[in-house]
């Protein structure tokens, strides 16, 4: 194509023209934010999850989510140490640095995950989240997010978008599925309860699909416990509202 054809293409679709300024803008910010944080220094790293996928999505942005590729040049301990030192100091730059120490529950379940590290701070547009693993990023998107939907990437070196092939199948369906590799039933529930609202709400006309879980039997039986203990919830607060109508008793 040439590129008067090409710039009248663009003029004509103003869709492209707002996502790839928009593309740029994410990978200008998301720069500056881990070059404050991780100042003067060349590890490859990339901006994954929501922050990528709610900008092609056209939606607001909750938080920032790094990971830095550590390759398996020398042996965890090395690694291990070395991340220490990065969190010493990010303690003495930022208000909030936390280490996330059960993995399993928050959802990076995977032996080549290094360490996480939570970052908050009124300089930072938005939370951190700091994620060095030992694996490259396509694979470390396969087994380090809890739904397909957040399997997007983007290189913060090139602001090349990488898209896992099931985010574009819930993308195109409209489905918010999990990611069945490396899950626990814990972890699962974590999702259902912490991850799961948020992602439904930003996107209502999403569905969630269960059905292509390995814990299918263990969620359904875990929803329906949720969905008792709402319910009961309800009928508790719409009693002590209106106790005559909902027969409440006193003791």
């Amino acid at each position: 194509m040439k590129f008067k054809n090409f710039i009248q293409t663009l003029l004509k679709n103003n869709n492209i023209i707002s996502n790839t300024f928009n593309h740029i803008k994410l990978g200008i910010d998301a720069s500056k934010t881990f070059n404050k944080i991780l100042p003067n220094t060349d590890f490859e790293a990339y901006l994954f999850g929501g922050a990528v996928r709610d900008t092609l999505n056209k939606k607001e942005i909750s938080d920032f989510d790094f990971y830095i590729y550590l390759p398996e040049n020398s042996n965890k301990i090395s690694h291990r140490k070395e991340v220490l030192q990065i969190k010493k100091q990010l303690l003495t730059k930022f208000e909030k640095v936390r280490e996330v120490l059960d993995l399993k529950i928050d959802g990076y379940l995977n032996n080549d995950i290094i360490a996480v590290i939570k970052i908050e701070d009124s300089t930072l547009p938005y939370p951190v989240d700091l994620v060095f693993g030992s694996t490259p990023f396509t694979s470390f998107l396969d087994i380090g997010t809890d739904f397909n939907f957040c399997k997007i990437g983007m290189d913060l070196n090139s602001f090349r978008i990488i898209k896992d092939d099931n985010y574009i199948k819930d993308l195109k369906n409209k489905t918010i599925s999990f990611n069945n590799i490396f899950m626990t039933l814990e972890g699962v529930k974590f999702s259902i309860k912490e991850r799961l609202p948020k992602l439904l709400l930003k996107y209502p006309d999403f569905k969630f699909d269960v059905s292509s879980n390995n814990y299918l039997s263990s969620i359904e039986s875990y929803l329906n416990d949720e969905l008792k203990i709402s319910n009961e919830k309800k009928f508790l607060s719409a009693a002590l509202k209106n106790p005559n109508k909902h027969k409440i008793v006193s003791i």
